[in-house]
């Protein structure tokens, strides 16, 4: 099941690299729903995203699961908040909380983003309620 995974998710997905935000500019609040800040266990900090695919299933970066890297190989995953980088709950937000059950690596990780394979899925320990991104595959023209 898990090859079959990886099979749907690079046929549907672009490998993810290191700099290729492209014009980041602040979205409307409620905007992507679908976005989940990875959060360090011990602070809570967001030091990472990524997207909720299937109610308990996110796709982030490998990057983001490699302790050496930064990341957390369990993070505590914040679905739906529109301020990622606050150092507390804004007033109003409404957002979901989850911890990470399992993260796994693309099998040709090897902890160089720029060389390709740079994901990972996270299986969370609860069923999300947030709408799960909806990926469309990729045609031979457009990617």
């Amino acid at each position: 099941m898990l090859t079959a995974m990886w099979y749907i998710l690079l046929k549907c997905v672009d490998v993810i690299r290191i700099g290729q935000t492209l014009e980041g500019q602040t979205a409307e609040p409620g905007r992507y729903p679908y976005m989940a800040s990875l959060r360090h266990p011990s602070t809570l900090e967001n030091f990472c995203a990524g997207v909720l695919v299937a109610p308990a299933v996110v796709l982030t970066a490998a990057q983001c699961v490699e302790p050496n890297l930064g990341g957390a190989v369990k993070p505590v995953v914040h679905v739906g908040r529109d301020c990622t980088n606050c150092d507390s709950d804004v007033a109003g937000e409404d957002y979901e909380v989850a911890n990470t059950l399992q993260s796994i690596s693309h099998v040709l990780w090897n902890k160089d983003a720029f060389q390709g394979s740079d994901l990972a899925v996270l299986f969370l320990d609860t069923q999300l309620s947030s709408p799960a991104a909806k990926l469309l595959p990729a045609s031979d023209s457009s990617m």
